[in-house]
């Protein structure tokens, strides 16, 4: 009897996570940064969070490259915002050109000065499509959205508040949770959701002791 199993699903795992330590900062680069297990198939996936004065819809990063490769973005928030600045950017596939290696530099560039950067980057493996299936930003306390899953798919997210206790994520599994950037001054986390089945208006929150911000981005 022949079994037929189908193609191995796509995946996502939490690589490692980083800030800067002083400002003001146009480049953020950290060397020897995890980027998960090597694979042909393996894509970087980086969502970041970032504080500068009077932003504007598309004025944000304007390059990362990881292990001196550049990644493209695929996201990012989609209004102007005085203090909170969301992002999501992906790499080629690593048997494409991508990032190779266990471990690599990561870094953030922006045209101005960021007074912080938090960024927290995933692995993902044999994804179909670097476009986002679908996205979700949400604010307040608890930060809440829903968000459409597919079938045979991948969720990440990212949460960051000024000062204040980590978070409680519901509908997406908490993989970091740390303070950092400059004064210490900021708690960001990052959560997945891995294997997906198809679903819609998942809800995804997160709460803390006050007022933040999270995004959540699924692809397939």
């Amino acid at each position: 009897m022949v079994v037929f199993m189908g193609a191995p699903k796509p995946e996502i795992v939490y690589a490692s996570a980083n800030h800067n330590s002083s400002n003001p900062i146009g480049t953020v680069s950290h060397a020897s940064q995890a980027l998960g297990a090597s694979h042909p198939k393996r894509r970087t996936l980086l969502l970041l969070g970032g504080h500068v004065s009077g932003i504007t819809p598309g004025a944000g990063v304007t390059s990362i490259a990881v292990g001196g490769v550049a990644l493209s973005r695929i996201f990012i928030t989609p209004a102007a915002n005085a203090i909170y600045h969301q992002e999501a950017w992906i790499s080629d596939e690593e048997g494409a050109g991508g990032p190779a290696g266990t471990t690599g530099t990561i870094a953030v560039t922006r045209s101005g000065n960021w007074s912080q950067l938090m960024w927290v980057a995933f692995a993902t493996y044999r994804i179909r499509s670097t476009t986002p299936f679908d996205t979700v930003v949400s604010s307040g306390n608890p930060a809440a959205g829903t968000i459409d899953l597919p079938s045979r798919g991948v969720l990440a997210a990212y949460a960051e508040r000024i000062s204040g206790t980590g978070f409680a994520w519901t509908g997406a599994s908490e993989v970091v949770d740390q303070r950092g950037a400059t004064g210490n001054a900021i708690q960001y986390s990052g959560a997945l959701v891995n294997k997906t089945s198809a679903e819609t208006g998942r809800s995804i929150s997160t709460s803390s002791d006050g007022s933040h911000s999270n995004f959540a981005i699924s692809l397939r």
